[in-house]
């Protein structure tokens, strides 16, 4: 059993001529500028699949607002009615009933045993079973979310060809509407909505402290990573039994997919909190070393989650709905992380809807995968299929078109998301427009920028800077030292021509915010944070991006221009121009 279709009118962005309309596939991939309405596709689709199933949803409860998404037509007026559906094929259990049924009161009117075989195989092939919901209602009435027998409408030519073929009239045997009508009168059970579903949103987080507060409702289902859920997902697959069954191993090899270097994955509490967590091993370069998810990244997080979320038995004939995978994660770990559900597809029953910006997702998709360019058209949101071959239609739609960093004057190569969100914004305070002065900064990804050679980053661009994290825990004078790796690949890049820039005077780019902003920001009482550059400060941040968004906002022009990476980019750019 796979979902066919998904339909949506009149919701949010979305209104009737011609609404939105996709063919699913295992994966299926929308794409579109921002507020184009990909987010509400994503929402309207997981919230008709929730209430089919009559689930109480926190999430939607919390983030859709009924009322506030009813669809406004270019005139003004409001449509009352969201309609939405999803087709499906048949449960195994349904089409077994369908073939007896043919093959008794049907095939007594028929006289030509060839045309019940193709009558047979038109049914079993070809019908379809049509599930519907009006403004994500849920039902009481365990019949009121069965589905109902559908067929395209280019079956019924068929259908009408073969009874004239053989002869017969339709009269007689019934037209293909009355038929899939009596099919569902005779049908007792089979027909519910048995697909589960989950949704991954781009603000996901996992954090002990906003789980804990969550925990404490009952009957709620959470849609970020949550601690517990995912501490239950490994203790499970670690127990005997299904250590015996192979499932710890699996969730090795899944994990590995994104992250070749995890060799071991448990839980334990982590020093300074009360709950247990997920730690996760490396071992890079002959070195080990084991951290909990609170302190890793996104990448590791999702891929832990997933497939720890499969592997336990939590979902089958499931749908997993993300949105923007990419949050977190640099091109290679992108183009790994569509790997990652393509195997968890094959091997469970699973598909995936997924919205994206990243050029490097939909350039990696696959025949059996779907891809569509979601546009507002000025008075509501259509959706484009794409063709496979056609992706640079969506590449130039959305600006992503890769081709376009050729006209770029210098590449600065960064070692995250942080750095990659927090330059942009403190170089705009510093008067310097990274689009018109055409700078790149592209976010690495930690240990994986070491895998790329500094003469290869010569090639993207002969004008080319690193920016590393120095990852001091003391002074250079008080005996603190770069790790081998860093003054390796300094040197490399100095012998290319590349600019490596790594502050032994701060542990962490967080340790280079302002004080008085970092204070602010965080709401701390004064001198709560220490001075010092090599302070951990992780145990006071949750969520780095947003802290760099908020601490850019407060920064004056003055602390922007003498924030440490501000320096050393000006310096570098304004050599040789």
């Amino acid at each position: 059993m796979s979902i066919l279709k998904a339909k949506i009118k009149h919701w949010r962005s979305i209104g009737d001529d011609p609404g939105v309309e996709l063919d699913l596939g295992r994966i299926t991939v929308l794409s579109g500028e921002n507020d184009s309405g990909k987010t509400a596709i994503l929402m309207g689709i997981y919230g008709t699949m929730k209430s089919l199933r009559d689930r109480h949803d926190e999430f939607l409860i919390e983030n859709v607002y009924l009322a506030g998404s009813k669809h406004q037509k270019s005139n003004g007026d409001i449509v009352d009615e969201s309609q939405f559906s999803v087709i499906t094929t048949l449960p195994t259990e349904v089409r077994r009933h369908v073939i007896k049924q043919l093959a008794q009161p049907v095939a007594s009117k028929i006289h030509h045993p060839e045309l019940v075989e193709k009558l047979s195989y038109l049914f079993n092939h070809l019908i379809m079973y049509k599930y519907e919901n009006t403004n994500l209602r849920e039902t009481n009435d365990p019949y009121g979310a069965a589905g109902k027998f559908s067929f395209d409408e280019s079956i019924e030519i068929t259908y009408l060809k073969l009874l004239d073929k053989y002869y017969h009239d339709i009269k007689e045997v019934g037209s293909l509407l009355k038929l899939c009508n009596w099919l569902s009168m005779t049908l007792r059970s089979g027909g519910e909505f048995e697909y589960r579903s989950f949704f991954i949103s781009p603000n996901r987080s996992y954090t002990p402290q906003q789980q804990e507060m969550k925990s404490k409702k009952e009957d709620a289902s959470y849609l970020g990573y949550n601690v517990s859920e995912l501490v239950g997902f490994i203790q499970k697959i670690r127990t005997e039994e299904m250590m015996r069954k192979g499932l710890y191993k699996r969730l090795l090899h899944y994990v590995k997919v994104l992250f070749p270097e995890v060799i071991s994955i448990s839980t334990n509490i982590p020093e300074g909190m009360n709950g247990y967590d997920v730690f996760i091993e490396w071992k890079v370069n002959g070195v080990s070393k084991t951290q909990p998810l609170t302190r890793s990244g996104s990448g590791v997080v999702s891929a832990v989650y997933l497939a720890g979320r499969l592997l336990s038995g939590s979902d089958h004939q499931t749908i997993g709905f993300i949105d923007e995978p990419e949050t977190g994660m640099h091109p290679k770990l992108q183009v790994r992380f569509l790997k990652l559900l393509r195997e968890l597809s094959d091997d469970f029953e699973i598909q995936w809807i997924v919205s994206t910006h990243s050029p490097f997702i939909m350039k990696n998709l696959k025949d059996k995968d779907r891809l569509y360019l979601i546009q507002h058209d000025g008075s509501e949101t259509i959706a484009r299929a794409i063709e496979p071959n056609d992706k640079s239609t969506v590449f130039q739609a959305i600006g992503a078109y890769l081709p376009d960093t050729i006209s770029s004057k210098g590449f600065i190569f960064v070692e995250g998301t942080t750095e990659s969100t927090l330059m942009p914004l403190l170089l705009k305070k510093c008067e310097v427009d990274i689009e018109q002065e055409g700078i790149i900064i592209i976010p690495m990804g930690g240990e994986n920028i070491y895998s790329i050679s500094p003469s290869d980053l010569t090639k993207i661009h002969p004008k080319a800077m690193v920016i590393l994290d120095s990852d001091l825990v003391q002074s250079v004078s008080s005996g603190g030292h770069l790790t081998k790796k860093k003054r390796d690949y300094q040197q490399a890049c100095f012998k290319e021509g590349v600019e490596c820039y790594i502050s032994t005077d701060y542990r962490t780019i967080e340790n280079m915010y302002p004080l008085r902003a970092l204070h602010k920001v965080l709401k701390l009482a004064e001198g709560e944070v220490s001075d010092n550059p090599f302070t951990d400060l992780s145990p006071w941040i949750s969520n780095k991006i947003a802290l760099a968004k908020r601490i850019a906002e407060e920064m004056t022009p003055e602390e922007a221009t003498n924030f440490p990476y501000i320096r050393a980019i000006m310096q570098w750019w304004e050599k040789d121009h």
